[in-house]
């Protein structure tokens, strides 16, 4: 879907949004409208309904009529109007051509209204309750920066391209999205945009030693992949940006209960969002240098399973031994974190759908070795409209973690209550002489009922990877 900037309300829409800032005066808003209707705008604006969202009224006089739809943020400021546009759209508010006229934060409109007008229908084509062209109208923009306004929309408007490819990834069947076939869909859409790609094959992974990959695997018909992404347009040492990207997750032998599988083709959205923060690197023209490791994974039950007492081996050596096959993505990373360390990276940054939302839905979790990487995510994440929250990386953690047969085990069932932490503290036994975070979005990535977010894939945390990349930028790969 396109938006565009202009000045003035175009000739023909099928629907004419204004939003309600308190910080812009009503009279900019309505001299958007036909002349004859302004000071009857003006007026109906300055009574506005503040215990509603959206509110559809019809101003007319003997010359025209336009409906119009009032859209109310809750406060000032970007974030406020990326919501309110964000809502009204998901909820079919704005539909077909739309007008939206803004006094003010046009960026933030344009994001909250593509992403509102996402939509995932397997059933036929058609999206009727949707935008599908949207004009900004900026009354009170002077000519002069009418240019680097437009250049900011653009800018937002692709964060929330890249945001909703994530959610498309992410919500496609699972079925239609093997390991290979995700692989493939990822690296056309990266080499469309200059990143240079490679796909590792079973036998690559074994010779670099991903052996909890390979077990985590080896139940499916369908093999195991990695994509490598590599963006090569700064100096330095690169960002490593890792994805779990689990396409199913049955749980393996410690199967999974029915309710709990009917989202499981969401534990991949670590994958799609790193994949989507990569790609919009590319697109921007981002002077960073960015390798990802996005692990492709089916976790199924079969004769061929990894059993519970298994023992797998990584890249630098260490072992875990299985004890629970549905904490399988702390294997995967386990054997992405150790293979970091052969870059020499700037920073590694993993992000996987991994334990319990312990934060609900709005929040997903962070732990860190290291202050300033905690907080440029933080920052970046706050920024987007993706906010995180930091938790104590405690090391004393892994003891929960002892194993008689290796050097840990991936899960104890006596501590389950504690395993967010227990898993973080896990992953860091792997983490080299280099700054770490790992983001735990389990709560965030997919929602299965309708909430703030409708039903489905958010792309969390897509726009804070993408924005914590452009603060690097900013300071030459460097934090």
């Amino acid at each position: 879907m396109q938006v565009v900037v202009q000045r003035q309300l175009p000739p023909q829409t099928d629907l004419v949004a204004v939003v309600i800032d308190k910080s812009v005066p009503v009279e900019h808003l309505a001299s958007a409208l036909p002349a004859e209707i302004q000071a009857l705008a003006a007026h109906e604006l300055s009574h506005p309904r503040a215990d509603q969202t959206t509110d559809l009224l019809r101003l007319a006089s003997t010359q025209s009529a336009v409906d119009v739809l009032l859209v109310y943020p809750d406060e000032s400021g970007p974030g406020a109007v990326r919501e309110a546009l964000f809502s009204a759209a998901a909820k079919g508010r704005l539909r077909g051509k739309v007008a939206v006229i803004v006094g003010a934060h046009l960026p933030a409109a344009a994001e909250g209204i593509l992403l509102g007008a996402y939509r995932f229908n397997t059933a036929g084509p058609g999206t009727p309750d949707a935008p599908t062209h949207a004009v900004l109208v900026a009354p009170a923009l002077s000519e002069q920066s009418l240019a680097d306004t437009r250049a900011e929309v653009e800018r937002a408007a692709a964060l929330a391209e890249m945001t909703n490819w994530a959610r498309r990834l992410v919500d496609t069947p699972p079925g239609e999205k093997t390991p290979t076939v995700l692989a493939s869909t990822i690296v056309e859409a990266a080499a469309a945009v200059g990143v240079q790609t490679r796909v590792w094959s079973p036998e690559t992974l074994a010779e670099h030693g991903f052996g909890g990959t390979l077990g985590v695997g080896r139940g499916s018909a369908n093999e195991p992949r990695l994509v490598e992404l590599t963006l090569r347009a700064g100096e330095g040492s690169p960002i490593v940006l890792i994805g779990k990207g689990v396409t199913f997750d049955a749980g393996g032998l410690s199967i999974k209960n029915d309710r709990t599988q009917s989202w499981m083709k969401a534990d991949m959205g670590g994958a799609a969002a790193v994949a989507a923060a990569v790609v919009g690197a590319a697109r921007r023209g981002l002077p960073v240098n960015v390798t990802a490791l996005l692990l492709l994974v089916e976790n199924m039950p079969s004769g061929t399973a990894i059993r519970p007492g298994d023992v797998v081996r990584h890249p630098n050596g260490r072992t875990t031994e299985v004890t629970n096959t549905d904490a399988e993505g702390r294997l995967l990373l386990a054997d992405a974190l150790a293979y970091a360390a052969t870059f020499n990276p700037a920073a590694v940054v993993d992000v996987a759908t991994l334990t319990s939302a312990l934060l609900g839905g709005d929040l997903w979790m962070l732990f860190s070795n290291e202050d300033g990487l905690a907080n440029e995510l933080l920052e970046a994440g706050d920024r987007a409209g993706e906010p995180g929250w930091r938790l104590p990386l405690l090391a004393a953690m892994t003891r929960h973690l002892d194993s008689t047969v290796a050097d840990l085990k991936n899960y104890s069932f006596d501590h389950a209550r504690v395993d967010t932490l227990a898993a973080a503290a896990y992953l860091s036994s792997f983490v080299d002489a280099f700054p770490w975070a790992h983001l735990d979005v389990v709560g965030t990535a997919f929602h299965a009922s309708t909430d703030r977010w409708p039903a489905g894939a958010t792309g969390s945390p897509t726009r804070a990877l993408m924005n914590f990349l452009v603060g690097r930028g900013e300071r030459g790969g460097v934090q």
